[in-house]
């Protein structure tokens, strides 16, 4: 249909299908396994995310974006009548990646009706067998009472909304730093981005099965908030391999932050936890939007990324507090709650 709008509803469609199927996958795979390596196998399950990412700005590099100047210095010296004529065939390049999504979908569509997946449901003890599972009302009174899965909440949303701001300003960075750069060539930075998060899953896998995630991912985050520091105050393009270094230094985050806050919910309301712990990547639509009018507040890209910092540093702030609470013997199922004497 080639509309703004009609483009808008199917993003939205294509968004609430992945939202459904993300909400699923991720608790099913902290459940499919031992209790002990649920973070673990979390982490390994999302590694290969980034490889995704990856195909999809490969296909924008090479389908949306253009040889030439950047898109901006080529409107600049149109008149309306020809830029909105060139903003119409760069519209149809723009339409392009999704004509192979769609057999992505297909495959994926084919996997999941001939793969046999095992049952897997929270068991609850035999001596509670007997009653009936709690309905909503009461599993979110239970949830709105639980603090640290609020902690945890509000440590998914500035997460993820960081992780979308900083990946959604990397171009506009590249290009903001280095005018001579157009869109494809500043593209290749979030190849760099999406392969440097691959790789910082990796090193986390390794890392978390020596120590405690919490102790992993905390310091994780103060090298985030260095990083994010550099970008914000050296203006020059090693600003931009700064931002790649952050991306390298997200990788274990959502996982980790998922599985944590599902240990200190009774096993009972896993389930309706993990689906409201997933909506908190709505954060992902309004930190990147805060991020845009600070930009435009500041008049500086780069100072803006106060914002992505301010939100890995409370993410640090966190994994500190997991951190002591592991350390002081805190259990973790909410159900009791309290220190080891």
């Amino acid at each position: 249909m080639g509309t703004y709008t009609m483009f808008l509803v199917a993003i939205f469609a294509i968004a609430i299908g992945l939202s459904f199927l993300e909400t699923a996958a991720n608790t099913y795979s902290s459940m499919i396994g031992p209790r002990k390596f649920r973070i673990l196998r979390l982490n390994i399950s999302q590694t290969f995310y980034p490889l995704g990412s990856i195909a999809g700005i490969l296909l924008g590099k090479y389908l949306v974006f253009q040889e030439g100047a950047s898109l901006e210095s080529q409107m600049a010296k149109m008149s309306p009548a020809e830029a909105h004529a060139f903003g119409l065939k760069m519209l149809q390049h723009t339409l392009e990646p999704y004509k192979y999504i769609i057999f992505v979908l297909i495959a994926m569509f084919v996997l999941f009706a001939l793969t046999k997946f095992p049952i897997c449901k929270p068991v609850a003890n035999r001596a509670k067998s007997a009653k009936k599972a709690p309905g909503i009302g009461l599993t979110l009174k239970y949830l709105a009472g639980n603090k640290r899965f609020k902690k945890g909440i509000a440590a998914q949303f500035l997460y993820v909304g960081m992780q979308v701001a900083v990946w959604s300003f990397t171009i506009r960075l590249a290009l903001d730093l280095n005018p001579d750069f157009n869109e494809r060539t500043a593209s290749n930075f979030m190849v760099y981005s999406f392969a440097g998060f691959f790789v910082g899953k990796f090193i986390a896998n390794f890392l978390m099965a020596r120590f405690s995630s919490s102790k992993v991912l905390f310091g994780y985050s103060i090298l985030g908030s260095a990083m994010l520091a550099y970008v914000i105050l050296v203006p020059n393009m090693t600003a931009v391999y700064a931002a790649i270094v952050v991306s390298m230094l997200f990788g274990p985050c959502w996982a980790t932050i998922y599985a944590e806050t599902l240990e200190v919910v009774d096993k009972k309301y896993t389930e309706t936890a993990g689906a409201i712990l997933v909506m908190s990547i709505v954060g992902g639509a309004v930190i990147p939007a805060i991020q845009g009018h600070a930009s435009d507040a500041f008049g500086s890209m780069q100072t803006a990324f106060l914002v992505s910092m301010a939100c890995f540093v409370y993410v640090g702030i966190y994994f500190f507090g997991e951190m002591k609470k592991q350390k002081s013997g805190v259990k973790k199922t909410d159900e009791t709650i309290e220190v080891a004497q």
